[in-house]
């Protein structure tokens, strides 16, 4: 339908999406909606037209921290004032931020904008907080009572409330199924092995049937194996799904900016064929600079976007066991990057942060990466999942620093720690200190069998109620 439009009637729908964008703090996209109103400012005169422009550039202007810029298009805007007090606020001019804000508080009033009501006492009140606190409280109240007025509160807290409740529920009963079948799982390789001790002891006891005897036991020592390959194979399937949520979510971005440049690249060329039209070769020599300029930064998110995909291709194939020179720091980076963004994808909610500090003389250090990076993975993922339940007050820090002859990477969290009486324990198999359903108890086993193949060594110092540091050392 939309493409059925005159081009004269599509601009308030870009407007709208450069607004929504901005909104959701989606800078990217902001900028690619703007760039293409600005070719209808160019084209076009209208007073709607540049007064909801003008207001959309400068409020991009005031994010750029670009004030002058910001006011001269709030001036030719239709914002009423409002742009220009929230840039005077950025300026620390208080006065000229007043004055322009009761500007926008006037004419909200007199047009019956309550959101222009809502966003002029706002920050009235704010401004008058320290000089003036009477008169920032009759500004707040006003806020509250334009703000009441506009949204029924009551009303939106009742359908939150019952849209979490449902989640809640949906959630519990996908929980309880999924610990129900790892519970069943569990009981079957218990169940498996104690069927293998079993057969050995009987098998080993009658020695007067030892063809027989040994025939069994070769078939009981080939099951165990099997069943061993396939309990590696099924932590290594876990972490590789750990790792492609964060790769979907890390790739999306470049995949956007690409796909928004194309198009604002078309309309360029169609923009350039018609200047060289008329030859007017100083306007078709700016399009043609931007589109290179567009050209570049599609490149450039293209081969990131490239880089991601190989990373995933290169975790997920069968391990060669030939140790390559890699940048211990580029490992560390994208593995702690893909861990946090694979957290954020299963879990909305998730908040918690992390901080690297990574050592530019780490430099590069010969090692098998594909078995490396399932280290590091599975112990950024322990960290990240050891914080969420403390929110936006969980961090992870992770540290690679460089000696005489090894190479270490530290990851500390402020989780709940790990008692002294298991610290021992966790790198045995099976052991897990997860609830029943959420992890197989290999990852720190397969980690700490990858580390001492490679003539290193994997520590933990936790304390309880204060978080855990699990270091890792590497032979240069």
């Amino acid at each position: 339908l939309f493409e059925k439009y005159d081009e004269m009637q599509k601009w308030p729908t870009y407007m709208q999406l450069g607004l929504t964008y901005e909104w959701e703090n989606n800078l990217d996209s902001l900028r690619y909606y703007a760039s293409i109103l600005k070719t209808y400012l160019k084209k076009y005169h209208h007073p709607d037209l540049e007064g909801n422009t003008c207001f959309l550039l400068g409020d991009l202007a005031r994010i750029d921290k670009n004030y002058p810029e910001a006011l001269s298009y709030y001036s030719k805007s239709n914002g009423r004032g409002l742009g220009q007090a929230w840039t005077y606020e950025a300026m620390e001019m208080p006065d000229s931020a007043i004055m322009y804000a009761k500007e926008a508080l006037k004419s909200g009033r007199l047009y019956k904008d309550s959101r222009t009501v809502i966003d002029a006492s706002r920050l009235l009140a704010s401004l008058y907080k320290t000089s003036n606190p009477t008169l920032s409280n009759e500004y707040l109240q006003l806020y509250v009572d334009t703000k009441d007025q506009l949204f029924n509160t009551n009303k939106l807290k009742l359908l939150e409330e019952i849209r979490l409740n449902e989640q809640r529920k949906s959630y519990e009963v996908k929980s309880k199924e999924a610990s129900l079948r790892n519970r069943i799982i569990q009981i079957s390789l218990l169940s498996l092995a104690a069927i293998l001790l079993v057969s050995a002891m009987f098998l080993y006891r009658n020695n007067k049937i030892r063809k027989t005897a040994n025939e069994k036991l070769e078939k009981a020592y080939g099951d165990l194996k099997s069943t061993q390959a396939q309990l590696i194979q099924s932590e290594k399937m876990a972490s590789l799904g750990e790792l492609t949520a964060g790769i979907a979510h890390e790739i999306q971005n470049p995949l956007n900016f690409i796909n928004n440049f194309s198009d604002v690249n078309r309309e360029m060329i169609d923009e350039l064929r018609q200047e060289l039209k008329i030859g007017n070769i100083t306007e078709a020599d700016g399009i043609a600079a931007d589109l290179q300029s567009n050209e570049e930064k599609i490149y450039h998110h293209g081969k990131r976007a490239d880089a991601i995909v190989k990373g995933m291709l290169e975790h997920s194939r069968t391990s060669t066991g030939i140790k390559e020179s890699t940048d211990i720091n580029i490992l560390v980076g994208d593995y702690l990057r893909l861990s946090y963004q694979g957290q954020v994808a299963r879990n909305a909610a998730f908040q918690a942060s992390y901080h690297s500090s990574l050592d530019p003389q780490a430099g590069k250090i010969h090692l098998v990466s594909q078995d490396i990076s399932r280290v590091l993975l599975n112990i950024f993922n322990n960290a990240f999942y050891a914080v969420k339940e403390k929110g936006v007050e969980g961090k992870v820090e992770v540290s690679t620093s460089k000696t005489d002859n090894q190479i270490v990477v530290t990851v500390s969290d402020n989780g709940p720690g790990i008692p002294s009486s298991i610290q021992q324990k966790i790198f045995q198999p099976f052991f897990s200190t997860k609830p029943t359903g959420e992890g197989t108890g290999l990852g720190l086993s397969l980690s700490y069998d990858i580390i001492k193949a490679h003539g290193g060594d994997i520590q933990v110092n936790s304390k309880e109620g204060e978080g855990a540091t699990f270091t890792v050392s590497l032979p240069l």
